[in-house]
């Protein structure tokens, strides 16, 4: 009788615990996928992290060539004037030079006939 009591004891018992197990293996499925999600996001979180990253040093380096090519051009732009009026001061020795050489040589003669 005793054996009987126990077996049917047993079999309540794990007719009311076959629920709870149930509900502990889907939970304990549920905790596992939330685990899995929450490392995912948290790759996507240093993936994002990691892209922002790189499209502020794109930028930056964009900036950047952007500004040398503007100096760049300031400075060719620069050197350009200054060619220019090295060229006008060239062409002004030039000239000077070709009168002077037109005087002296009269000079010369005028003091080799005499």
């Amino acid at each position: 009788a005793d054996q009987e009591l126990a077996c049917r004891v047993e079999s309540v018992l794990k007719s009311k615990l076959e629920p709870f197990q149930n509900s502990i293996q889907t939970l304990t499925k549920q905790m596992t996928m939330i685990q899995q999600k929450s490392q995912k996001d948290s790759n996507l979180h240093q993936w994002k992290e990691q892209i922002e990253a790189r499209i502020q040093e794109l930028a930056d380096r964009a900036t950047a060539e952007k500004s040398i090519q503007y100096n760049q051009e300031n400075l060719e732009e620069g050197f350009g004037k200054d060619f220019e009026s090295l060229d006008q001061e060239i062409n002004q020795l030039e000239t000077d030079v070709e009168k002077v050489a037109k005087v002296l040589p009269l000079k010369k003669r005028k003091t080799s006939f005499k």
